[in-house]
This record gives C-alpha cells, structure tokens and sequence, in this order.
C-alpha cells in the first residue's frame, strides 16, 4: 500500500498562502463606539498572526469574554452545563437559558475546569476572568455540584447504569423527552474521558475526598461499559443504547432503533473512537479478543485531496476532530501528520472559495441546526451549507498552532471571523453568521464556545496522557489505536471482500438462489447469525444448513483468490496476499 505522504517541507508555504488569501478587512459595525467587547477591532490579522505579544494580548481579551460566557453556561444550583444561552438580537445579552444538555457538552466543561486546577493560565482566565487567582476555587466548586448531579442522577435514574442521555437541566437533571430508556455512546464516550482526567487530577492536586467520588463513579462505569456498549454478536460498540426491563436479566441493553447503531466504520474514526477506546482499555469483562473484534470494524477511508491525502469525514466539519481535544493521538506521528494535513485541506479550501471563516455544523437560529457544512469533496455526505461560517470551526486550527510553531493560523482565522458584523458581543464571540454578512445566530452554545477555549489552553491532551501514564495503560492506548495507515489498509481489505461478495450474490441470484445467499452470507465469517436461525429461515435441516455454507465458503475462497490474483504481480504472492487480507479484517 502507498505510504502517507510527507508534507513537511511545504506546510509552512501552503499555511501561509492560506492565510494571505484570507479577508484581511472583514466588515465592522460601530468600530470605535467604545463597547469593550468588541476587542477584536483593535488588532489586525497580520498582528495576531506574527506578533506573538499582539497574539497573546488578543488571546488574552478572547478568553476574559468568553469567560462572561462560561460564569452562566451551567445551572447555579447542579452544576450541570445548558445547551448554552439565547441571546437578545439587538444588545447580544442573555435572554434565557437553553434548558438542555448532553454528556459531550458535560465534556468540554469538565475539561476546562481540571485545565484551571492545573494551573493552566488561559484556563483561569475563561474560569474566573474577574480574578484568575481564585480559577481553582471555582472549578473545585464546579466539580463537586457536578459529581453530586452525577450521583443523584444514577440513584434516581439506575437503568442509566451511570450514562447520561440527553437531559433537560433544571433544578434536577431528567431524560430529555426522546432520549426516555436511552443514551448516546458517541456523547458518552467523549465525557468519560475527561471523568477519567478528572479523577486523575484531583487526586494529584490533594483533593483525595473528591478524587474518591469520581473514581467511585468511575469504576461503576468501568464495571458497566463492556456488558451494555460492547454486543459480543457482532465485536462491535453499540451506537445509541435503549434499556428495557427483561425477566432474564433485569435490564438488557440493545442499540436503540432509529438511531446510531455501532460506532464502527466511519463513525469509528470521528469522535466515535473515544468509546471505541475506552471499552478498549477500561471495559471490565470485555472478552479476550474483544478489542481486536472492535478495532477490526473501524475504516479509515483514505480520500485524495489536491491539498493532501486525509480520512472521509462525515461532512468534514471541525466537530468530527473533537477527540483531539481530549486524547493524545498526536503523539503517534502519523496522526499529527494526518490532523496537520486535514488543516491545511480546511484552510485552503476555504481560501480557494472566498469564504470568510470556517464553515462547520451549527446552530443558525435558536431552532434551526445547520449540519451539512465542512469541507467540500471530502466528506460521505454532500456539503450544502458552507454559505456560513462557524467561529468554533477554528478550534482545531488553534489546536494544532498551541505548540507555538511558526505563525498562528488558528488565530488569524479566529479574528476575521470575530471582526464579522455582529459577531462580538457582551458574552464573547458569536456563534455562527452567513458568509455574506447578512445573518447571524441569536444563540451560544458550549460547543461553540468552550471548544475554542481548551483548543487555546492546548486541549486536555497532556492531562489524559498523564492519567493514561498513572493507569498503566498508556503503551497500550497508542497500540489500541491502529495507524492511519493500517486503518487504510483494512479499508481496501474490506473493500476488496466486498467485491467478491457481490460477484458470489450476483452469481447466486442468477441461479435463482438470492434468498440462500443471504441466509448464508453473515455465516462465512461466524459473526452474522447462527446455523439453527438461517435453519428456520429457510426451512431447511441443520445438517443442510452446514452443507450450503461449506459450498458458499469453498466458492467465495476461489472468488477471492481469483480477485487477489489480478492485483498481484506473480501467483506466488497470492497466498501472502490473502492471509494479509485475512489479518486486516481480523479473521
């Protein structure tokens, strides 16, 4: 298979023709009328971009604003965050809180709370913009009202089994309307990481009675994970969970119908591998071969841009990078490499069309979500909402300039969008506006905030590193997580065995066979159903059953080595090929 290619030696000329295209003179309202917060127009691109002490100033301003923003995202009394806050069109205040959340949203918020107990300068400043010198103390009383909302929820919800769905957020956190005896494992999955950190950091920074509840908490979890989210029929992770009382076993978990069924494929290579990875590492009874089942059913699809080689994204939208935020994936070099790449493609793509920002799946109105926007021709499904531009869109941008190479993109990105018409307010930057200039969102949201915020104060990539280091499990993550390149691979392989079994089905359906082969075809690899169901199905014996697959089998063997050998250069390296082939899929 083709390697990835090195791009080292033109990243730096590629960025920066990003940036010389971008707009450096976005339009202003009222510039000079003396509302501190719109800060932004006291700095130029340029400034922000080359001058690390403009750079910082404006950084500086970013985060005390989105502060005010921070101090009312989540209930006073549960600690528990809202969706975010919808705002008065004309003067960009507080109009009433989004009364709902989710475990992702939960995520980011832990997050910057265990950045301020680092320590973590920017930090402060979001958490306590007024006195940074008291961040710690207010994110110690943060997370304390955070874990009793946690623990009260479990006790009064137990089918939960300790996820959390989709919650309205008031005085007590309850199941939204359609997420009643369901929970997301993709949401899930990104909260559980930073409970991890959490846990981690508190007990380091002294805190042992509260580290003491999270890991109760934790634990729980971990006890729990394997047997809901991993369903040992398929060695996939379950999607979206649905529970339902059972005579058997009390309870039983499924995917929940309608909805998200595993985070596999695609979905495992987005924000989906952040529980891919913790039943991974953390799933207790999680079988033998557990792990090598779940990984062999995530694909990375390899997709050719003219600015580089990066992975099919949903829509490519900046939120389908969040596990960068949380996980140190970039200390593998292949994925550095990869994010780097996919940067460069968001940028240059956006410079090449005209757009003003980043365009990114997001709120346009208080009731509207927009989610068909990312990055063009890269992407599963067609983008048809890039006319807006997302200000969080920046968030992996600035990521991936937190290390202080070169000049900052990330923030060069970030103040044309801000200087935007209406796109600053008393509560910080807006959330989202048309490229055109003619609409923005009268909403904020944690999503598109706080992203941005810990992308500044350089992700939580260090802190779960460290907690992974303290777990014994760290060596083990970065072998969990395969590398872009075999990830590829696996995707030909797959692709390849798809083919074949196309060319079996048409062969059988053209000898009237069709419904045998699709009875059969789940049993070639003994994970598609059992020999007594396909029984029944078709009406025919056991013995019959075993008979029609061993026939099935035979011929899809030299179906396979018929394709294999087309691809090869000599029939000696046909039976290398195949077992290869036989590994990448794990079979």
């Amino acid at each position: 298979m083709t390697k990835l290619p090195h791009f080292s030696g033109t990243l730096a000329a590629l960025l920066i023709l990003a940036f010389f295209f971008l707009r450096l003179d976005a339009a202003v309202a009222d510039n000079g009328s003396g509302f501190p917060w719109r800060f932004a127009e006291r700095y130029t691109v340029a400034e922000v971009f080359g001058d690390p002490r403009r750079g910082e100033a404006f950084t500086r301003e970013y985060l005390k604003w989105e502060g005010a923003f921070f101090a009312l995202a989540r209930h006073p009394k549960t600690g528990l965050t809202y969706d975010g806050l919808n705002l008065d069109p004309g003067t960009g205040k507080a109009e009433m809180p989004r009364l709902f959340s989710a475990p992702s949203k939960e995520c980011l918020d832990l997050a910057l709370c265990v950045k301020a107990l680092t320590g973590n300068r920017r930090a402060a400043l979001a958490v306590s913009p007024q006195d940074p010198s008291r961040a710690k103390t207010a994110a110690v009383e943060i997370l304390e009202k955070k874990v009793a909302s946690y623990e009260r929820f479990l006790k009064e919800n137990p089918g939960y089994a300790g996820f959390l769905p989709w919650f309205e957020s008031k005085d007590t956190a309850t199941p939204a309307p359609d997420w009643r005896n369901e929970f997301p494992g993709l949401d899930n999955g990104e909260w559980l990481w930073t409970m991890l950190t959490a846990e981690h950091v508190l007990r380091r920074q002294g805190l042992s009675a509260l580290a003491k509840r999270y890991k109760d908490y934790n634990d729980g979890i971990k006890n729990k994970v394997a047997k809901i989210f991993y369903d040992p029929k398929t060695g996939k992770v379950r999607g979206d969970v649905r529970f339902a009382p059972s005579w058997e076993r009390g309870l039983s978990y499924v995917s929940a119908p309608g909805k998200c069924a595993y985070l596999t494929g695609e979905h495992g290579v987005h924000e989906g591998m952040m529980m891919a990875l913790y039943v991974s590492l953390f799933g207790k009874g999680l079988p033998a071969n557990g792990s090598t089942r779940i990984w062999s059913g995530i694909r990375l699809k390899r997709v050719e841009h003219k600015y580089g080689s990066t992975w099919e994204g949903w829509y490519g939208s900046a939120h389908e990078s969040w596990a960068y935020l949380i996980l140190p994936l970039r200390d593998l070099p292949e994925y550095g490499l990869l994010f780097r790449i996919r940067e460069i493609i968001r940028t240059r793509n956006a410079r090449d069309r005209g757009y003003p920002g980043l365009a990114a799946s997001c709120l346009i109105n208080r009731n509207r979500y927009a989610d068909r926007a990312g990055i063009e021709g890269i992407g599963k499904l067609p983008v048809t909402e890039n006319h807006l531009f997302a200000v969080y869109g920046a968030f992996p941008l600035l990521l991936e300039c937190s290390k202080g190479r070169g000049g900052n993109y990330g923030l060069a990105w970030l103040i044309n969008m801000l200087k935007a018409d209406r796109m600053q307010g008393p509560l910080g930057g807006g959330e989202c506006g048309s490229n055109d200039g003619t609409s923005v969102a009268d909403v904020k949201t944690i999503d598109g905030s706080f992203t941005n915020v810990l992308a500044l104060c350089g992700g939580l990539e260090k802190e779960t590193k460290d907690m992974l280091k303290a777990e014994g499990r760290y060596e083990r993550a970065l072998v969990s997580v395969e590398t872009p390149e075999r990830l590829y691979e696996r995707q030909w392989a797959l692709t390849m065995m798809d083919v074949v079994l196309d060319t079996l089905r048409n062969e059988y359906v053209a000898a009237g066979n069709g419904r045998l082969f699709d009875a059969l075809s789940g049993l070639l690899t003994d994970r598609g159903g059992t020999h007594a169901d396909a029984a029944r199905e078709l009406d025919m014996t056991i013995p019959a059953v075993k008979m029609a697959v061993h026939r099935l089998r035979r011929r899809y063997r030299e179906a396979l080595r018929e394709r294999v050998a087309d691809t090869v250069e000599s029939p000696g390296e046909v039976d290398d090929e195949i077992r290869h082939l036989m590994e990448m899929v794990g079979l």
